[in-house]
């Protein structure tokens, strides 16, 4: 550390201190706390990762250095030992050359293995162990910038320490205001390079988060097959190993008390090791070898003892005989002179194998004539069988692996079983295929969890289904095979959790991302499916028979064109066309569909082919519709409703104007700025059109302030603007837009007409399955999202919905990721929070029909707006038709925890009839 540094870590030392000790103000960033620590988690599993496989690599190298070595030892073993003043056998060639030549051939077969391995560990060091090491240096470097935050945060802290405690002081000298005007200098600088640091840090650690998942893919892939290789390899040259000296068809338990034979008791009992430094006798380690080895069961010692010799050399001891007595005699007392060289030369010892003369191996055979060597491993070498074949060696790297043992398909939605035999699951629960067909609309068996059982494999397999044909739509005839269709695929997007990091950054007040708004291309970049996706889709397109030609990449869609036979095919379905009765419209759908595990994980949703677009209109229970005597005369509303800037508590206690909420909000001198170039969009759904001399009597009536205010109308996705129309009740559009014109005067406002409708999945407010009347927000938002960022509405108010189970989840989840895309754009969705009560439908349909309070949908999205309903201004009540419950289909978002933690602990023990995790 240089001087200045340690100047430094002088001045930061007392800030560093209260932050260790949480004393006083300190800078806290959640996001970054979250970066830190998986960064800190990223940091020591790269270290383990790195320490690992060096580990293994060295393991590997090791395990045939200390084969080598092993095999030495053994040579100089076998070698006879020599040469020695205290050896009497000095002149004696004795030992083992049979054992010496299989010892430097299994060196020789570990050497060359050694170097056959050198490659497959040369690629564990450059595949594995130096990018670990490179991702070391990366992360040493980005440490680096983490520590100098840590430092920029210090000083920020203690700046704004300085300055707060100078700003406190009720009397100030001129010294002070001079301390002041440099504390905030200092503070403006520290504030810039602190957040300079924190944000570089929060912008690029999610992208190294990224990264980080794409570099272990091939590491530890690397690491895998070089495994396979590797142990291949040790398996095909062990089994290639053919030295007669080893004899493979015996059991290896067997095969060492064959080798050892009592060799072991008779080196308990010599004397020289049965005495402790006292003198006194020590008893055998290992005590009295088995009595069937004794007995004859187990096979005879490799030596037994001889008979004692009237020698009187102090060197005698035992005879080294073979084959001799069929009993072990103890030693003696003395040590015995050996034996003579002739009858070492009579009774030679006998192979370590199995010989002709003895296939059986009870015992060993004593024979006065000599056994020769070489035959007896010749007879060993044929008498063993040959090693079993090696496997098959396992493909490379960019090859692929061997295909797995075992075949499972994914759950994605939870079934019950419904007799005995069946088997339950959850959606995600991996589900091992025990037996099948060749036809997916069959059943077959599996086993999940311990259980095994039949299951219904559509269910599995499809992606998207309905529970019946909509209402008001019949099945005219099964769809011509020629038919063209076109079809868009929606791929799934990996960045989600980064660009959810961004959305609550741009949104937050006070974070540093607060107010930087993506524009489109930006969007697009950041939601961009992997390559890989888009690939594998296309590819599966192109192989079941859909030409390039017609298959257009669209970022986070693939848009193709085929005719009905094909997408069947493709689809694992059947079209048919679909008529709504009593009018001409006609619609090519189906009711289900999947497509093959390989590009399942790709795919979110293939539409249209669930959905139908059903026209049926839908009436907002907010609205009450009067008779026309009960209606005020515009003379009295006028007279009340006079702008004033105060609240008329009695007028409006029963009757709610855009004056009365102006009172209530304290927003009476507020007014848009038509310079300002800011949009109030309202959207509008389910043929219901809003009405230009409706808005002009509503506000001649109700906010003649705003009289010059007006809205143009923009069509989507086959939307209509009939201001002709009397057929469509027209009352939610009508409410929407006179509303925000008077409350949103002098803005540009825009209403979005929108055709077509989206799925359901029925409940008790749509209790029939063929009623359906949901929002088509997916192909409403895929035209918001493709505006121009100028022709974005700033705000965005939609006052439709319907219950949460209504909705399939994958619809559901894809359309709330939308909303989100449109808030980090900078639009602020606002929507209605239900207009029928928490206990409307109160009953779940999954087929347990429990008491459930609803959630709504799109308002329980955690990237919209949705605020409880009021009724009344003094005082202001909950209104009773503002529906409750907290969503079943997504997490509480952060920002919402210790609110609703407050809110459930005020309400008391948990509710069973809302979600409450």
């Amino acid at each position: 550390m240089s001087f200045k540094g340690f100047q430094k870590s002088v001045i930061r030392a007392p800030q560093q201190f209260k932050a260790k000790f949480n004393i006083g103000e300190h800078t806290k960033d959640a996001v970054f706390i979250d970066s830190e620590r998986r960064f800190q988690e990223l940091e020591k599993e790269t270290k383990h990762l790195h320490d690992e496989s060096k580990k293994y690599f060295e393991a590997i190298n090791g395990m045939l250095n200390h084969q080598i070595e092993f095999s030495q030892a053994m040579t100089e073993i076998y070698k006879p030992i020599s040469g020695r003043v205290s050896d009497p056998d000095s002149l004696v060639i004795e030992g083992n050359p049979e054992g010496i030549r299989a010892c430097e051939e299994y060196e020789a077969v570990v050497k060359d293995l050694q170097n056959t391995l050198a490659p497959e560990l040369e690629m564990i060091e450059s595949r594995v162990i130096r990018p670990a090491n490179e991702l070391l240096d990366v992360l040493k470097v980005i440490r680096k910038t983490a520590v100098k935050r840590e430092h920029k945060k210090l000083d920020y802290d203690r700046h704004n320490a300085t300055l707060k405690k100078l700003r406190d002081k009720k009397e100030k000298s001129a010294k002070d205001e001079k301390a002041m005007w440099k504390a905030e200098n200092d503070v403006e600088q520290a504030t810039q390079d602190f957040n300079y640091f924190n944000d570089l840090l929060k912008e690029e650690l999610p992208k190294l988060f990224m990264l980080e998942r794409q570099f272990i893919q091939p590491l530890f892939q690397s690491f895998y097959y070089m495994q396979l290789n590797i142990f291949y390899t040790l398996h095909e040259k062990m089994q290639q190993c053919d030295i007669g000296y080893f004899d493979l068809t015996l059991d290896v338990e067997e095969a060492f008390f064959q080798k050892r034979g009592d060799i072991q008791e008779q080196a308990e009992k010599l004397s020289i090791v049965r005495f402790k430094t006292s003198g006194r006798p020590r008893p055998p380690k290992y005590g009295n070898k088995p009595q069937q080895a004794i007995e004859g069961t187990k096979p005879a010692g490799l030596i037994t003892a001889g008979p004692s010799t009237n020698s009187t050399s102090p060197s005698a001891g035992y005879s080294a005989k073979f084959g001799g007595g069929s009993h072990l005699q103890p030693p003696q007392p003395q040590l015995a002179h050996a034996a003579a060289d002739d009858e070492m030369t009579e009774h030679p010892p006998p192979p370590y194998s199995v010989t002709a003369a003895s296939p059986a191996l009870a015992s060993w055979k004593s024979s006065t004539s000599p056994a020769p060597l070489s035959p007896g491993l010749a007879a060993a070498a044929a008498a063993k069988s040959k090693p079993p074949p090696p496997k098959p060696k396992p493909k490379g790297l960019m090859g692929g692996g061997a295909k797995p043992a075992v075949e499972t398909v994914t759950a994605l939605y939870d079934y019950q079983a419904q007799a005995a035999g069946d088997l339950s699951f959850r959606a995600g629960d991996v589900i091992e295929i025990v037996s099948r067909t060749q036809n997916e609309n069959e059943w077959w068996t599996g086993k999940c969890h311990g259980q095994t059982g039949s299951f219904p494999v559509v269910d599995i397999l499809a992606v998207e289904s309905l529970q019946g044909v909509p209402k008001g739509w019949v099945k005219l005839k099964d769809a011509d095979p020629a038919q063209p269709i076109r079809l868009r695929i929606a791929l799934e997007q990996p960045n989600l959790e980064l660009f959810e990091q961004k959305l609550y950054g741009v949104s937050t007040p006070h974070d540093p991302l607060y107010g930087k708004h993506l524009s489109r291309e930006e969007l697009k970049h950041l939601m961009r499916p992997r390559s890989e996706s888009t690939a594998a889709v296309a590819d599966w397109l192109q192989a079941s028979g859909i030409p390039a030609a017609d298959i257009e990449n669209a970022g986070e869609w693939i848009n193709f064109r085929t005719n009905v036979s094909r997408a069947e095919d493709l689809l694992g379905t059947q079209f048919a066309i679909y008529n709504y009765v009593g009018t001409d419209i006609k619609r090519l759908r189906t009711l289900r569909y999947q497509v093959p595990a390989e590009v399942r994980s790709h795919i979110t949703m293939i539409q249209p082919t669930t959905r139908f677009g059903q026209m049926r209109s839908q009436r907002s229970n907010v609205v009450e519709v009067l008779d026309k005597e009960e209606i005020t005369p515009p003379s009295v509303l006028l007279a009340a409703n006079v702008p004033t800037g105060e609240l008329d508590v009695e007028f409006c206690n029963s009757t709610i104007t855009p004056e009365c909420l102006r009172a209530l909000y304290k927003v009476n001198d507020t007014i848009g700025d038509a310079k300002s170039k800011s949009i109030l969009g309202v959207g509008g759904f389910l043929e219901q059109y809003a009405k230009h001399d409706s808005l002009d009597l509503f506000l001649e009536r109700y906010a003649p302030y705003a009289q010059i205010q007006n809205f143009t109308t923009y069509l989507v996705n086959g939307g209509r603007d009939d201001q002709n129309d009397t057929t469509h009740d027209d009352t939610e559009a009508n409410l929407d837009i006179q509303y925000a014109a008077a409350l949103g005067f002098d803005v540009d406002l825009r209403y979005y007409s929108t055709g077509g409708r989206g799925p359901l999945i029925p409940d008790l407010d749509q209790p029939d399955p063929d009623e359906v009347s949901n929002e088509p927000y997916l192909e409403f938002l895929t035209y918001m999202l493709d505006l121009d960022d100028d022709e974005l509405p700033h705000t965005l108010s939609i006052s439709y919905g319907e219950d949460e189970q209504s909705v399939p989840k994958t619809y559901a989840r894809k359309v709330c990721a939308m909303f989100g895309a449109l808030g980090a754009r900078g639009t602020s969705v606002i929507f209605s929070s239900g207009d029928s009560g928490p206990g409307s439908a109160c009953q779940t349909n999954d087929g347990n029909k429990t008491t459930r309070f609803m959630p709504m949908f799109p308002g329980a999205c955690p990237f919209v707006t949705s605020v409880g309903g009021t009724t009344g201004v003094a005082p202001e009540r909950a209104a009773d038709f503002s529906s409750g419950g907290f969503s079943d289909v997504f997490e509480r978002p952060a920002y919402q925890a210790s609110a609703v933690s407050a809110y459930l602990e005020a309400q008391g023990p948990d509710d069973a009839r809302r979600n409450t995790a």
